[in-house]
């Protein structure tokens, strides 16, 4: 998980805490695997938990929270919403592609086999009113409802303050 904007960093996958400041854009990529049978087709929604607190669906506009998923504005930095994933992370399995998420409508559908893997890109935001210290830890649920509860990290962003003559 890495900031959009910032030049690759060279970083491991699997950070477990992303630092970033109110008004920036994140991009999640998330690997899915299927290690116990032919899996259903199936769409995985992105949840967050503020604070530690009970994981709610990402919205596509900003609420009390401060955090949405991107939108679909004309960032040439980031590729069109549904757009297909490539096989990227290091996690074992037949690849099958996914997509980049920037809005809830863009919730892609993905038919797993045994041992198959997909990759899902979020593209989030944050408000220009996330307070300092918030943290927003995610995970990803089946498009029943139910939590994938193997994880080898969960991903976390911790919003820090703005330096002192930041005018961007």
């Amino acid at each position: 998980m890495v900031p959009s904007g910032l030049a690759n960093t060279g970083e491991a996958e699997n950070l477990s805490n992303i630092q970033a400041r109110a008004s920036a854009t994140i991009r999640l990529r998330i690997a899915i695997t299927c290690t116990t049978a032919d899996c259903p087709p199936t769409g995985f929604f992105l949840r967050y938990s503020r604070n530690s607190g009970a994981y709610t669906v990402v919205p596509d506009t900003f609420a009390a929270d401060n955090i949405a998923f991107c939108g679909i504005g004309p960032d040439p930095d980031t590729p069109t919403s549904g757009a297909p994933t490539t096989d990227q992370l290091s996690t074992s399995g037949t690849f099958v592609a996914g997509a980049l998420v920037r809005t809830s409508n863009a919730i892609p559908t993905v038919d797993l086999a045994l041992n198959g893997k997909t990759e899902i890109e979020y593209c989030l935001s944050l408000d220009s009113d996330a307070v300092a210290a918030d943290t927003y830890d995610f995970r990803v649920y089946k498009q029943d409802g139910s939590v994938i509860n193997a994880y080898t990290v969960t991903p976390r962003t911790t919003v820090i303050s703005a330096f002192g003559g930041m005018g961007f």
